[in-house]
């Protein structure tokens, strides 16, 4: 905050001083002091003299000098402003000199109420409001961690420490921790390379203090809390020249040892598969170190490491298939499978140990394999003390269909995994069929096991029939005794006599159009290109329409087979290739509209059609009125989707231009078919002629509502009302629950309406609530039918009663008869009631007043006895 004078303000004050000296015009002008140089006065502000304070801001907490050139025995004080000319004072300031002769006054503001204040010199000019003033406002401070809560170790030991103010930028402040004291207590700020500071900021210990001293604080700092006790830290800051100061919480976490485990220990693989292996990594680890098998146990073991980087989860293949052969690169052996958000792991094998055998003639045997893992060593597996074991298990590999399906160019160009070919089938717009409309894909699915390894190892051998490809493609071998084949050629039946059958050559269409997509997916491969890009092998000739073509996968590899020896010896290899075979064939794309087709003179009309393109393909329809139509009208539609049943609607075309007894033609265009559709059309005044269709709603069930005792019958009705254009006939059906317990056939005319009757048994329902209703093909209408429990007839009711009711009783009685009373009555009735349910419902109103004067008769027959 120094402000020294230039050497050019100084020139300037004598040059002028001699100009007012010279011409007489200034008498008794006294020359501005010279300034006071007091940079050398331990402060945390320095001003050379009042100007140079002029209109400063001081922080609250500051000591502050500035330099005078007021005699040492006038008094200076330092004022607060409580308005435009009113003041009052704070403190009287000593003049004070340093070592280099600069008189100085020097005050604290500690504990100053913020606001203006100034010098005031008295007796001299020197100090005024005018030439002193400054302000002294409260910095704010503000820090804080995120996240707050972190481990001591491994990737959760990390925290943002963010130090700010709201009026500096530019500050040191002191960073202590209550009970820390010494140095190496804050290593993990002081000595640590995981620890970066923002910016020009730096970090010392102050043994003062006892705190770290942090210059250029302002900023987003990172701090590593490794190796830190854990606990909860109230962090404490302290800006050195101010009293600004703040105060953070972190609460550090005890990360412990680190472990590593199997997120599954038992692991299935097909032979040849590549095993996925997945291990876990806790606390600090971050290493682990895996043994597969057992030289003695299984005659085979391989040592692998893996580097998580900070990941919790590694997982890692295991190739089958290479295992025990002599590999160029650790890559053919074990990789690391998926993708991470932090660094990429690595896996490698022991470069002691590598593999216990890497020459074993047949490819690794069926089995269970022992697994061990250790966070620390293989000396720990060797001496059986490993972390934690499990097993891999090698299964028998399989091969067991090889399908064709077809979709359109428009799907396959969104599928980029098996999912993707799973979920188009479900939905439909992919489809499993042999007859390809020409332009469609044709995607061959093999679903077969234990190729993984030999597509992850590709070929080493010159036969290759791609050089360039990997995976499936890469494994396609002209050798006999190596990889596999494919092979697609015309069937006999469609081979012209005496001619040659159609073979497809791979490798020139795998360079045509789109090429051939290989998709892999869990025992499944799938294989696909577009009819329309097959290139055949040296042939004039292409493809043509109702070709068929069988399409052969062989399975070659001599280690994949593992043949008998002996076997092999007596025979040949080509004894033991294992081939699946299907067939495509390759047809005219076609499409034609439904007729009649007819459309009324409105919006919302419908034209339908039927192709044999895959579904997903689209089209567009265009409907133009006939040369005698006046006014002329075109309608259209554009990307009109081929459903999976082979069929496609424009749904929206708007007529409402055309008059009743117009003709149009409606056409297809950009279709994929080899002739655009095209069909002649009529305006109507209702479209079907007449032949709508009949819908059976139904209305007014009855009851809605009702209670029965389990074995009585329950009537019930309901109104159905035809509300379709055309006569028609449905099974109408009385449901309890969804189940069906009575029908009857109901024929209605449009418009039409019958009341339907059903009689319910409820003998053998239990006791409960049950979902009555009346349904049609188009409707149903439902209501709650609760069923009691049947009396018993053993209660020990004294049956009296006198018999007499006047019509007026409730029908109430607590159902006790017990056979065991003295017969005895006086004939009067108890109730008052209407004789209907309490919903007024007729129908079980009458039920329960049948019920009431069965149990009378009894009665009566009970005394006469």
């Amino acid at each position: 905050m120094t402000n020294d004078n230039s050497t050019r303000k100084k020139a300037n004050s004598v040059f002028f001083a001699a100009v007012m000296v010279i011409s007489m015009v200034a008498v008794g002008f006294a020359a501005a002091p010279a300034a006071a140089a007091v940079n050398d006065v331990d402060a945390d502000a320095n001003f050379d003299n009042a100007s140079d304070l002029q209109g400063s801001l001081i922080y609250s907490g500051q000591n502050v000098v500035v330099g005078t050139e007021v005699d040492s025995t006038d008094d200076v004080q330092l004022r607060r402003s409580t308005g435009d000319d009113s003041s009052t004072p704070v403190a009287s300031l000593q003049v004070q000199t340093n070592t280099n002769g600069s008189d100085y006054v020097k005050f604290d503001t500690d504990g100053l109420q913020t606001g203006d204040y100034f010098l005031q010199s008295i007796g001299t000019s020197e100090f005024d409001r005018n030439n002193s003033s400054f302000e002294i406002v409260q910095q704010g401070l503000d820090a804080e961690f995120d996240p707050t809560e972190v481990d001591n170790g491994g990737e959760s030991s990390d925290s943002t420490l963010s130090i700010s103010s709201d009026l500096r930028n530019d500050y040191n402040v002191t960073l202590s921790i209550d009970g820390l004291t010494d140095e190496e207590d804050y290593d993990f700020i002081l000595d640590n390379d995981a620890t970066q500071l923002e910016g020009s900021a730096n970090a010392t210990f102050d043994p003062d203090e006892e705190a770290v001293l942090i210059e250029d604080a302002e900023g987003d700092h990172d701090i590593d809390f490794t190796d830190v006790d854990a606990g909860e830290y109230d962090v404490d800051f302290s800006v050195t020249d101010t009293d600004a100061e703040d105060t953070a919480t972190v609460n550090v976490s005890d990360i412990g040892e680190g472990e590593v485990d199997f997120e599954n220990s038992f692991i299935t693989a097909d032979q040849g598969d590549v095993a996925e292996i997945t291990l876990t990594f806790e606390g600090d680890a971050d290493q682990a170190f895996l043994r597969i098998g057992d030289e003695e146990e299984v005659g085979y073991s391989a040592n692998v490491t893996v580097d998580a980087n900070g990941n919790d989860e590694v997982t890692l293949g295991f190739n089958t298939y290479t295992a025990g052969t002599n590999i160029s690169e650790d890559s053919d052996l074990v990789t690391v499978v998926g993708e991470y958000e932090d660094d990429d792991p690595s896996v490698g094998l022991n470069d002691t140990n590598p593999q216990s055998s890497d020459n074993l003639d047949d490819i690794l045997a069926t089995g269970t394999y022992p697994m061990e893992l250790d966070s620390t060593s293989f000396e720990q597996i060797n001496n059986d003390n490993s972390d934690t074991v499990g097993d891999l298990s090698i299964e028998e590999r399989s091969v067991d269909a090889f399908n064709i399906w077809t979709t359109s160019e428009e799907v396959f160009d969104d599928v980029e995994n098996e999912e993707d070919i799973l979920n188009a089938a479900e939905n439909g717009t992919v489809v499993q069929q042999s007859e390809i409309a020409n332009g469609d894909y044709i995607i061959h699915e093999v679903e077969a096991t234990g190729l993984e390894g030999l597509f992850a190892a590709g070929l080493s051998n010159e036969n290759a029939t791609f050089d360039d490809k990997t995976g499936l493609l890469g494994a396609l071998s002209g050798d006999d005794r190596s990889g596999i084949d494919l092979r697609i050629q015309q069937t006999d039946a469609t081979t012209p006599p005496n001619s040659q059958p159609k073979t497809v050559n791979l490798s020139e269409t795998a360079t045509t159009g789109d090429g051939i997509s290989v998709i892999e997916g869990d025992g499944a491969y799938y294989i696909a290109f577009r009819s329309q890009d097959v290139q055949l092998e040296q042939d004039s000739r292409s493809v043509a329409f109702d070709d068929e073509f069988n399409v052969r996968l062989r399975i070659k590899d001599e280690r994949l087979l593992n043949p008998n020896q002996e076997e092999l010896d007596d025979g040949d290899i080509s004894d033991f290739y294992q081939t699946v075979t299907t067939q495509f064939s390759v047809v005219e794309p076609t499409g034609e509209f439904d007729t009649p087709v007819e459309v009324t003179n409105a919006e919302g009309q419908v034209i339908e059609g039927t192709t044999n393109v895959a579904p997903g393909n689209t089209l567009n329809i265009r409907a133009r009125s006939a040369d005698d139509v006046t006014p002329g009208f075109v309608v259209s539609q554009s990307s009109v989707e081929v459903s999976a049943d082979g069929t496609f609607t424009a749904d929206e075309l708007d007529f409402s231009d055309a008059s009743v007894g117009n003709n149009f033609t409606v056409t297809t265009q950009n279709a994929p078919f080899a002739e655009q559709a095209e069909a002649d059309g009529t305006v109507v005044e209702s479209v079907g002629g007449g032949e709508g269709e009949a819908t059976f709603e139904v209305s007014d069930l009855s009851p809605q509502e009702a209670t029965a005792t389990a074995g009585d019958s329950v009537d019930v009705s309901a109104t159905i009302e035809n509300t379709g254009d055309a006569e028609g006939t449905q099974t109408v059906a009385l449901t309890l629950d969804g189940e069906e317990l009575d029908t009857t056939e109901v024929t209605l005319e449009s418009g039409a309406t019958q009341t339907v009757e059903f009689t319910a048994d409820t003998s053998g329902l239990e006791a409960g609530d049950y979902e009555h209703g009346v349904a049609t093909d188009d409707d149903e209408a439902t209501g709650t039918l609760t069923i009691e429990a049947a009396d018993d007839g053993d209660g020990e009711g004294d049956g009296e009663g006198d018999g007499e009711g006047d019509g007026e009783g409730d029908g109430e009685g607590d159902g006790e008869g017990d056979g065991e009373g003295d017969g005895e009555g006086d004939g009067e009735g108890d109730g008052e009631g209407d004789g209907e349910t309490e919903d007024g419902t007729p129908g079980f109103g009458a039920l329960v007043a049948l019920v009431a004067l069965i149990a009378a008769a009894l009665l009566a027959t009970r005394r006469n006895e």
